[in-house]
């Protein structure tokens, strides 16, 4: 299925694919597939989800309403950042979002950033990747508003904390991802647009078994 246009500020119509009604996860049960997709039973049939993009869109929106309460780690020992002068400027023009979002920044000189603390949700991941990735993606688009600089900056780092096939989830980490997932007002497509799950009904099933 190929990703749809999406727009994270217009929301849901009438085309989007709805979750299927389905009961607590505890009491239905779930299957983890090749660390790469969850399969619970609806009431219609089986859901299959991507365990990856039903991450990255949960950590998306919990990103965005941390800037209404950020949490900042302070960092030991500050990293820094270097960039050029053009991606410096970015940087400069981005500084209020980025520190409603947890970082803690001071300027050094010389294009140079000391990164002195980071969102407490980015645990123990490399700050100057991450703050260096987020730059690079806002850079690539001229003049955003600041909605689509909020989205730019939560997608980024939602992709550098979702989880990936090579890492295993044990059941009380999955079982709190599809809590959260299953929780979402729209969550039939990732911010950027990729479909998160499938459903397979009883009927497609009987139909394949003849």
């Amino acid at each position: 299925m190929d990703a749809v246009p999406f727009d994270p500020y217009l929301g849901k119509d009438a085309s989007t694919p709805s979750l299927p009604e389905m009961g607590s996860t505890e009491s239905a049960g779930f299957l983890q597939l090749r660390n790469r997709y969850l399969i619970l039973p609806s009431h219609t049939g089986l859901l299959v989800i991507d365990r990856h993009r039903a991450h990255l869109k949960v950590l998306y929106e919990e990103y965005l309403r941390s800037e209404l309460n950020p949490e900042t780690q302070q960092v030991l020992f500050p990293e820094t950042l270097t960039l050029s002068p053009s991606l410096n400027v970015v940087l400069e023009n981005m500084l209020d979002t980025v520190t409603r979002f947890g970082f803690s920044l001071s300027y050094l000189g010389d294009n140079v950033w000391a990164i002195n603390g980071v969102p407490s949700s980015l645990g123990k991941l490399n700050p100057v990747e991450i703050l260096g990735s987020m730059v690079e993606n806002v850079a690539e688009s001229a003049l955003l508003p600041e909605a689509d600089l909020r989205h730019r900056l939560a997608l980024s780092m939602a992709y550098a904390t979702a989880v990936t096939p090579s890492r295993t989830l044990s059941e009380a980490e999955a079982e709190s991802l599809l809590s959260r997932f299953l929780s979402l007002p729209d969550p039939a497509y990732t911010p950027d647009g990729n479909p998160i799950f499938i459903t397979v009904s009883y009927s497609e099933m009987a139909k394949r078994f003849g």
